[in-house]
């Protein structure tokens, strides 16, 4: 979300579509459920699928949705997104959770080369056996001192997020 807001300057909105309330940390409002402006973008915390829907219907020229840990209820949403991204840790003792994942899109009939997977963490071996294991090529995050400070040294990266295939 930083990076389409400072990048392209474009109103942008931010919606957490799980119950994490871990964006609500950066809430300065008395109601952490409510809407919240922070550095030009709108950060919707804690949304029913239902809110995320009208919410969808503002005009917002990107919205980022944070679905967390997938769910029957949201894979569908998930699935009518433009772009897909995963973002998943790729250390060999967190795979379960990604080969979870995996059977819930086999199950779904959804390829992984429609999504966008990005891994933290792990090391060159461990990226090396997703890509055998899974058969997808996840793409190293960059360490960002800041998030709300990208700088044009990760543009390429969320560039590269945001061409689709």
């Amino acid at each position: 979300s930083n990076f389409l807001h400072s990048r392209y300057l474009s109103r942008t909105a931010y919606l957490e579509v799980n119950a994490s309330h871990e964006i609500c940390a950066l809430s300065r409002e008395p109601d952490k459920s409510a809407p919240f402006r922070h550095q030009g973008i709108i950060y919707y915390p804690g949304l029913t699928t239902r809110r995320m829907s009208e919410i969808m219907n503002l005009r917002y020229k990107y919205y980022i949705l944070d679905f967390g840990v997938l769910t029957e209820h949201t894979l569908p949403e998930f699935n009518r997104c433009d772009h897909r991204v995963v973002i998943t840790d790729v250390s060999m003792w967190k795979s379960a959770r990604l080969e979870s994942f995996a059977k819930q899109l086999q199950k779904n009939n959804i390829p992984w080369n429609t999504l966008k997977t990005v891994g933290r963490d792990g090391t060159k071996s461990d990226y090396a056996r997703l890509h055998a294991d899974f058969g997808i090529q996840v793409e190293p995050m960059p360490v960002l001192k800041d998030p709300f400070r990208i700088t044009s040294g990760c543009f390429h990266f969320f560039e590269e997020i945001m061409k689709g295939d």
